[in-house]
């Protein structure tokens, strides 16, 4: 686990997601970014987890709609590569 940023080097709090979350916002990546080893197609959306005060972005596994109520799952997107998701609730 990391304890800074990536990006920035601020430092990072660990946070432990908490479902359900409301999916907020959803779209369709339809061409594979350079270097990525994410194969498109594939959805990303935005979660809010309300009662954490949050929002999170994450791939989608399985068939989800905006406004959708999703739960965080770990997901293999390719081999040996694990990755945090969402998935629609119930």
């Amino acid at each position: 686990m990391r304890s800074d940023c990536p990006a920035c080097g601020a430092p990072a709090a660990s946070v432990r997601l908490a479902g359900p979350a409301r999916l907020r916002v959803l779209t369709g990546v339809l061409a594979q970014a350079p270097g990525s080893r994410v194969q498109a197609p594939y959805q990303v959306g935005v979660a809010e987890f309300a009662d954490q005060q949050i929002c999170v972005i994450g791939l989608i596994s399985g068939p989800a709609r905006q406004a959708d109520l999703v739960v965080p799952v770990v997901l293999e997107p390719y081999p040996d590569g694990r990755t945090f998701a969402f998935r629609r609730a119930g």
